[in-house]
């Protein structure tokens, strides 16, 4: 008996240093910066000279004979030790989910979760599912109090998935990085300096600081959250041509899983405009000939088929109504105030995929 209630002693006490090690508290947390004004600075060109890599670091040779070594049974205070090798010296970083109304600190990316991300051999949904559970378990702490997992996915909106990746570049790489662009003029390819703080951008600067600041010093329980997310909220429009009427949502990370898994990857591959249009859609009321009255369609699929089969002007129509859709309270990101070295063109804004550069710069670390 009392070999059993050690066994069960022993897994009890395994389990807490698990829960001990995966719940990582930084000491340090980076505030998200926006500024109303767009930064006014020129990003800089990199010089020839300064575009070789830095030096890759070298682990020191060290002679264990001459360090003290203790003797610790603890395995929980050993645990910690652990915890503060790691991490003692790292940093979250908040960023503000704006479509999803919360505020969230991220914290770096580590061995595992890069393992997890690039040397996985999955489809296209089971890559997703991967990816979103990696950020996920990035995430230290929201402002409105813990969430699942599948609760995380179905409060959080597709378009604020880009500032996850903004948190997780932030936190993992937190210094000024380089980026190569692409000049849009002359087609010129050049490496230019990048400030972290001044890649953000939105359609209305004023108004997203405001929203920016009620988020983060009024969000702090799921019902406010709701009240400043678009999640659940869905507008309608009556198509012209075909005098269908399409309700919009804002989609969250689950419904984007759910096309994934409904619609098969060719079909996917296929109709990559479509599919977007369609995520935004929530349903279609169908009119029916000779009276007022309507027949809803929500499938998904049938849905991308009358996508597919709007005439010009219903489909612009429709592009129009996403495109707001996708814009409003959106932040995504660019390399502002940019001259070409070839060209000498001075180009205002340049968008960029934050996902886009993470996983080069993470690449670039593992060659």
């Amino acid at each position: 008996m009392n070999n059993n209630k050690d066994k069960i002693d022993e897994v009890i006490n395994l389990n807490k240093m698990n829960d001990e090690y995966n719940d990582v508290k930084f000491e340090k947390e980076v505030p998200f910066q926006f500024d109303e004004e767009e930064p006014e600075e020129e990003t800089e060109a990199v010089a020839a000279d300064e575009k070789d890599e830095p030096a890759r670091k070298s682990a020191k040779k060290v002679d264990i004979s001459k360090l003290t070594i203790i003797d610790n049974r603890d395995p929980i205070a050993t645990q910690r030790e652990i915890k503060n090798a790691l991490y003692g010296n790292k940093s979250a970083f908040q960023i503000v989910a704006a479509q999803s109304g919360y505020v969230a600190n991220i914290a770096p990316l580590v061995h595992k979760d890069v393992v997890n991300l690039l040397y996985s051999n999955l489809g296209r949904y089971e890559y997703k599912k991967q990816l979103y559970r990696v950020i996920f378990e990035k995430i230290t702490s929201f402002s409105v109090g813990q969430m699942t997992y599948d609760e995380w996915l179905k409060s959080t909106s597709v378009e604020d998935l880009e500032t996850f990746f903004y948190g997780l570049y932030c936190s993992t790489f937190p210094d000024e990085g380089t980026l190569s662009i692409t000049c849009p003029t002359c087609g010129n390819e050049e490496t230019v300096k990048i400030s972290n703080v001044n890649l953000a951008k939105t359609t209305d600067r004023k108004a997203m600081k405001k929203l920016i600041e009620e988020v983060s010093s009024q969000s702090n329980t799921k019902d406010i959250m709701h009240k400043f997310s678009l999640i659940g909220k869905t507008e309608a429009f009556a198509l012209t041509d075909s005098g269908i009427v399409i309700e919009l949502r804002t989609p969250t990370l689950w419904d984007s899983l759910e096309l994934l898994r409904l619609v098969p990857e060719n079909v996917i591959d296929k109709n990559v405009n479509s599919l977007t249009n369609m995520l935004y859609i929530n349903r279609m009321l169908i009119p029916k000939k000779g009276a007022n009255q309507y027949v809803e369609e929500t499938d998904r699929q049938e849905l991308l088929r009358i996508v597919d089969n709007l005439t010009l002007d219903d489909a612009r129509e429709v592009q129009d109504a996403v495109s707001k859709r996708v814009d409003d309270h959106r932040i995504s990101y660019s390399v502002k105030n940019y001259k070409c070295q070839h060209c000498k063109t001075n180009i205002k804004d340049i968008p960029i995929s934050i996902e886009e550069i993470l996983f080069t710069l993470i690449y670039d670390k593992i060659q």
